[in-house]
């Protein structure tokens, strides 16, 4: 839980992921609020190969795989997979969850089932700018709902075999009416808050987005304005939809969000408002 894994690398270039739940794990393993990055291999690998047999189900919500495949002064290695999120291999079936996640321009796939023929839960996750595809599933029975998935140029279509209906929007040669929300440089931080209001948070520019919040085209995007020195609102905005109204204290306000988990938009000290997402 809000762990960040980044600049792995061994020396064939090859097993060093951020996260590696893979070969002979067992079941009840969960990554939730987690950002792996960088590392020359994959930023999750979820590897089974036939002389172990299956690994136990794992479960990922609300984390962030970027940039894996380089690491943070440039270096690669030609033997790394480079994936964002790598959910299987050799053909044996394990039904994975993962939902509410990111996968930004890894050197790879962004979301790959890597010949795991399972039925997996893949829910409200967004994948952008991946090298190859930001979704590839060549086999299997997996349930697609909710996802996103953009680019700002050409690439390869999106690879989908499974359960997927029209909630999703997959890249098919142009980017889908959700992809609007994504704008402008990725920049994440965790949220400074008593567990279990923790989470992660995605910024651009001045609009801050939760990756809890995919399921809504309104993404959770906040405003912003400016407070005097005391830290006091000196002008309020109308809040975030699905916020209800701000409290005659100025400081907090509570709501069901449109994607149906209770917010809390707290005000931190300075010019920006954030949303932080409750369980």
């Amino acid at each position: 839980m809000s762990a960040e894994p980044h600049d792995n690398a061994d020396s064939d270039g090859e097993d060093a992921d951020g996260f590696a739940a893979k070969l002979t794990v067992g079941s009840g393993n969960i990554f939730r609020y987690a950002v792996s990055h960088n590392n020359i291999d994959d930023g999750w690998d979820l590897y089974t190969k036939t002389d172990t047999g299956p690994i136990g189900v794992v479960t990922i919500e609300d984390s962030l795989a970027y940039n894996n495949g380089t690491l943070s002064n440039g270096g690669q290695a030609g033997n790394g997979d480079r994936n964002g999120y790598k959910l299987g291999g050799e053909d044996i079936p394990v039904n994975h969850v993962v939902r509410r996640s990111i996968a930004y321009r890894n050197g790879k796939h962004g979301f790959t089932y890597n010949s795991n023929p399972g039925t997996m839960t893949v829910s409200n996750n967004v994948s952008i700018d991946n090298a190859e595809r930001n979704f590839n599933f060549d086999g299997g029975s997996s349930v697609f709902r909710n996802n996103i998935s953009c680019r700002s140029g050409s690439s390869t279509n999106d690879r989908i075999i499974g359960d997927a209906d029209s909630s999703n929007q997959f890249w098919s040669g142009s980017n889908g009416s959700r992809c609007s929300s994504y704008t402008g440089a990725l920049g994440w931080s965790f949220a400074l808050r008593r567990p279990p209001r923790r989470d992660l948070r995605r910024q651009s520019g001045n609009a801050v987005t939760d990756p809890a919040a995919r399921a809504s085209p309104l993404a959770g995007t906040f405003p912003t304005w400016r407070t005097d020195s005391a830290g006091a609102a000196a002008s309020m905005p109308s809040p975030p939809s699905g916020c209800g109204a701000w409290s005659s204290s100025a400081s907090t306000a509570t709501g069901t969000a449109p994607w149906h988990c209770a917010r809390s938009c707290s005000r931190r000290t300075g010019l920006t408002w954030t949303g932080t997402r409750r369980r």
